[in-house]
């Protein structure tokens, strides 16, 4: 019983110790759903920006391309002065000019796309990675529920054990007096049979009935004065 006592108080810290970390947990999952409900809106409201605004650049690039194969150096015209050749080069270095900042405006565009792209797929990857630190969470609250009903039936065990150790206490207190009345009676019925020839001192039953050594004494003794009884 000391043993079990014992298990029940470890029982009960644990029992305490897991309802702190069941608080905790409910707690943290409740950030989490904030969170994830938070961040979830937000990367639809921002993919649907996203997918605005590559849709836009999609667009642009076409423009551009469009733009560039458009573009064709003029032809010289037939026995040009020396002021029109002059001019012709001059408008040629600029097309060139032209030509290399809407690549480099191309460039630009399409690494835009690519990184609205990829800011798209990290964020749908912390997003997984929530929901299922967020199972794990459910599945530890799940366990430890189960661990706190073992810790109560665990108590309602204990609980019945020790009224039952009362109920077998208290039976043998009653077997104990019954026990005692019953060689009371005994004595008082010899010392009328006896009568003047025995006294209550000739012969004392033991109080320790379940020696042995003690039984044994009290026969020889209840022997010797029965036959000298006999003898007188």
């Amino acid at each position: 019983m000391k043993m079990q006592i014992h298990n029940f108080q470890e029982a009960l810290v644990e029992q305490a110790e897991l309802e702190s970390q069941l608080h905790n947990m409910k707690e943290l999952v409740a950030r989490l759903k904030v969170e994830r409900d938070t961040f979830a809106e937000d990367l639809r409201l921002e993919s649907s920006t996203g997918k605005e605004k590559v849709q836009q650049l999609l667009d642009k690039l076409v423009e551009l391309r469009e733009q560039l194969s458009e573009l064709r150096p003029p032809q010289p015209p037939a026995g040009p002065a020396q002021a029109e050749q002059q001019l012709q080069v001059e408008e040629n270095q600029s097309l060139s000019l032209q030509n290399l900042e809407q690549q480099q405006w191309l460039w630009i565009l399409e690494k835009k796309a690519e990184e609205w792209e990829q800011h798209a797929e990290d964020r749908r990857k912390i997003l997984e990675t929530m929901e299922k630190e967020q199972e794990t969470l459910k599945r530890t609250l799940v366990h430890n529920c189960k661990l706190k009903e073992e810790l109560a039936n665990l108590q309602d065990a204990l609980q019945r054990l020790s009224a039952e150790k009362g109920e077998l206490a208290s039976i043998l207190h009653t077997k104990q007096q019954e026990k005692t009345t019953c060689r009371e009676d005994e004595g008082l019925s010899q010392e009328d049979n006896k009568g003047e020839e025995a006294t209550p001192h000739d012969v004392t039953v033991p109080e320790d009935v379940d020696n042995p050594q003690s039984m044994w004494d009290f026969y020889v003794d209840a022997l010797s004065i029965t036959e000298a009884g006999r003898r007188g």
